[in-house]
């Protein structure tokens, strides 16, 4: 039978975040949390515990969370949560890999490790904790799969959207919730491999840059995904983007470089920590393009279009 739980934070609360943390501890495992910083926050957690399936659904103001190292270490199950956003776009960081998830996205956390989840925005998503043992050894490789990137792909988020539904409905009989959430295993095994069924029919150089567009900031983004993504070769790829002038490697390193440059002029951030957010998992390698791209070094490049704000004065009596 499945149990039914929800916690909720928010203006009715004297302290909306530590209600937050302690939902997020109950409800999923102990995590550090931080909030918007002098803004209003709100969230609700729904959960439907399965057995060895717990399904919940999250809806919150923009934060973000922390898996530290103490906390896995003293971990007691060997849990795993793979998300599914819905609304709102996130980024998940284990392992040295980013993973960036628009809705119908999945990204997976690993409890036995640390791991970083931030929204910037108000955001919707199904989470699903489960055993390492049931999860998808492919999903797991992967940190997560694009189901938003084709027509099929989307298909599979959907009848996951309608299982976790079905599961998370306080109407829902007994009988129902263990079918849903059966299927819902069953769609997650699948959902790695969606990308590979069949090609996209009618496929064109702006079908492949719009797709690298979606997906530069993620390290791991290389033609011979795009090719499994598309259900196409990686030689037909490059032969698409052969004829705007720039080969695939070019047009990744040209977006990630831009979005770079935005963020530095901005003043947001240290150095790496733009760099990896750009999609470079190699610091080196990006001041070197850097340099080439814009003649200056990255630091440089700040420090010539950052405007610190005017020094306060202070009148004296």
């Amino acid at each position: 039978m499945a149990m039914r739980r929800s916690w909720r934070a928010g203006a009715q609360d004297a302290d909306p975040a530590g209600a937050w943390a302690e939902g997020l501890a109950n409800a999923f495992v102990r995590l550090d949390f931080e909030g918007p910083r002098g803004a209003p926050f709100a969230g609700v957690i729904d959960q439907a515990d399965l057995g060895d399936l717990k399904l919940s659904r999250v809806r919150a103001s923009a934060h973000g969370v922390w898996r530290r190292a103490e906390h896995a270490r003293s971990a007691r199950a060997d849990l795993v949560f793979v998300n599914l956003q819905v609304a709102g776009v996130g980024v998940t960081a284990q392992g040295g890999r980013e993973r960036r998830t628009a809705p119908f996205d999945l990204a997976v956390a690993d409890t036995l490790a640390p791991f970083a989840i931030a929204h910037r925005e108000p955001f919707e998503l199904i989470c699903a904790g489960l055993p390492r043992a049931l999860a998808p050894p492919e999903l797991m490789a992967r940190g997560g799969v694009a189901l938003s990137r084709t027509p099929a792909a989307r298909e599979i988020a959907r009848l996951l959207l309608g299982c976790a539904g079905l599961a998370l409905n306080p109407a829902s009989t007994p009988t129902a919730a263990a079918a849903a959430a059966r299927c819902f295993l069953d769609l997650l095994a699948s959902a790695a491999d969606s990308l590979d069924e069949a090609p996209v029919r009618g496929l064109t150089a702006a079908h492949v840059r719009d797709y690298i567009g979606q997906n530069f900031r993620d390290a791991t983004l290389s033609a011979a995904r795009a090719a499994r993504a598309f259900g196409v070769s990686e030689r037909h790829i490059q032969k698409l983007l052969a004829g705007g002038g720039a080969s695939f490697g070019e047009t990744l390193a040209g977006l990630r470089l831009e979005a770079a440059a935005q963020a530095l002029a901005a003043g947001g951030g240290s150095v790496a920590q733009i760099a990896y957010e750009c999609g470079f998992s190699d610091l080196s390698t990006f001041h070197r393009a850097f340099k080439a791209r814009f003649g200056e070094t990255p630091a440089a490049y700040r420090a010539a279009r950052v405007r610190l704000p005017p020094l306060a004065v202070r009148s004296t009596p």
